[in-house]
């Protein structure tokens, strides 16, 4: 484990790598700022990576002639990239993006991933993001990753062995937290409609937005319901 060079990323990334960025909270956006600084000497980057909190510079207009976006989940920003051309996006259920970057019909050169400083045994945590994660540092020829003193120490397959990452930057910064939904009366109604179609001892999958968190906001009365889901939100720990 070597501390990063800044101009070592031109010879890190090399023409046509693909390179992986963690997502969730555990956006590295230290290395990410530090890569960019960079971009007029990349030659075809691909970006892959999974729905991530805070900024996505790498999709800014300005860098559509050197870097390239392939995202297995989509937001508006992601979306305007797709339809004016500079990224793509991959359907794909999360469970099984791990075996894209295993059996190598996705592999990953580098990969850009945040941890926690390792510990004495020499083992650092993915943290709050472990997710897809973990497989793309496993199979990625080069891990970079970016040490955050204030990254959330969570153990069982989130740990890794610090010799395994390559290259690091020690920065401490906050993680970005999810806004809380503001549900309008629209919003409130349909949570209410759909929550008379949902039994007790149902087994529900929640996605992303307000829409289902009105949903369950509308379910406390319920009882005995399972949780079969991607996220948590605040309604559900509620």
């Amino acid at each position: 484990m070597k501390p990063l060079d800044e101009r070592d990323w031109p010879r890190l990334l090399r023409a046509g790598s693909r390179v992986f960025i963690g997502g969730g909270a555990a956006v590295p956006q230290g290395l990410v700022a530090s890569m960019l600084t960079h971009a007029d000497r990349f030659v075809d980057l691909e970006i892959v990576h999974i729905h991530g909190l805070g900024p996505t510079p790498w999709i800014e207009p300005r860098y559509e002639q050197v870097i390239r976006t392939n995202s297995f989940f989509l937001t508006p920003t992601l979306r305007e990239a797709v339809e004016r051309g500079q990224a793509d996006y991959t359907p794909c259920a999360m469970s099984e993006v791990p075996a894209l970057f295993q059996t190598g019909r996705m592999p990953i050169d580098v990969a850009l991933v945040q941890v926690t400083p390792p510990d004495e045994s020499g083992l650092c945590s993915l943290g709050v993001s472990v997710d897809v994660t973990r497989a793309a540092v496993k199979n990625a020829r080069l891990v970079i990753a970016q040490i955050n003193p204030k990254m959330p120490r969570t153990v069982g397959d989130s740990l890794i062995p610090a010799k395994d990452i390559d290259f690091f930057l020690k920065l401490t910064a906050p993680l970005p937290e999810a806004e809380v939904a503001e549900i309008d009366e629209r919003q409130e109604r349909i949570g209410r409609y759909a929550a008379q179609l949902i039994d007790d001892g149902a087994t529900l999958q929640v996605g992303l937005g307000n829409t289902p968190e009105a949903v369950i906001r509308a379910l406390k009365k319920h009882r005995q319901l399972g949780i079969h889901s991607g996220m948590f939100n605040d309604a559900l720990m509620d």
